[in-house]
């Protein structure tokens, strides 16, 4: 739901300049053509002005938006200092992480989860510019066996062994393509396990030396696509579990095979 509504404020947003562009060239086509009025032509201008109008109040509603979601927030950790039990609103976020501004930064990445398949396809173009940066990129994936896509297919519920093969092919062919149409310096190294992974983890280190992390939570026994609870952890913030699911990826990494794409 919350997707959807992302979506269509996006629309809205992007609505009105286009009608404004497609109004304002209408109004000079029309011009020359039929050489308007002086009131014909401030009544177009008008309308450009209220279109114009119309993005700020959408701009304006999504602002408000997110001011109502930080006080919800703000109010649960009150209520959890005041009762002793943290709720999970004031923690938990739901819907698609968005890695957009920490790839733009980061120099260092570590991505771990099943294929890879979802954040190779849509973070393809990001990370290939962050490797011909010179960042450092490493991918833990699933191992292409049969008994490693057996034990995956298990864990969702569908015993569908042919879909999970087709993610970790899209990912492959991702992962390929990035590292053939590298031109420079950067790092990409991929390594495999041979369960899957029980949660999706991302750590990203940023140019002005902080560190962020994001675990993503996955449901058993369902192979629906859907959106999982996911948390952000910084390394100032919150130090003590940070390194702790930085060192998961660390140990799994250390005791990972090398990938044979």
């Amino acid at each position: 739901m919350k997707k959807n509504i992302a979506k269509l404020l996006n629309f809205l947003d992007q609505l009105p300049i286009i009608l404004t562009v497609i109004l304002a060239a209408l109004a000079v086509a029309v011009n020359q053509v039929f050489s308007l009025s002086i009131n014909v032509q401030l009544s177009i201008i008008l309308g450009v002005i209220a279109l114009l109008g119309t993005s700020e109040l959408v701009a304006k509603y999504r602002e408000t938006r997110k001011i109502s979601e930080d006080v919800h927030r703000t109010r649960m950790l009150i209520e959890a200092q005041m009762g002793g039990i943290v709720s999970a609103e004031a923690f938990f976020k739901d819907g698609i992480p968005d890695f957009g501004n920490l790839l733009e930064q980061a120099t260092d990445i570590s991505l771990m989860s099943a294929t890879l398949m979802a954040f190779t396809t849509n973070w393809k173009k990001a990370l290939k510019s962050r490797l011909e940066e010179g960042a450092r990129v490493h991918m833990i994936i699933l191992e292409n066996s049969t008994s490693s896509l057996e034990i995956a297919s298990f864990r969702t519920g569908d015993k569908d062994v042919d879909s999970w093969k087709l993610h970790l092919a899209t990912a492959a062919k991702n992962i390929n393509q990035i590292q053939k149409e590298l031109s420079s310096k950067g790092n990409l190294e991929v390594r495999t396990i041979k369960y899957p992974p029980a949660y999706a983890i991302a750590v990203f280190n940023l140019a002005d030396g902080s560190q962020r992390l994001t675990v993503e939570l996955w449901p058993h026994q369902s192979h629906e696509i859907r959106t999982n609870p996911f948390f952000v952890l910084s390394s100032d913030k919150d130090p003590k579990w940070f390194q702790y699911f930085k060192d998961q990826f660390e140990v799994t990494w250390k005791n990972a095979d090398k990938w044979i794409g």
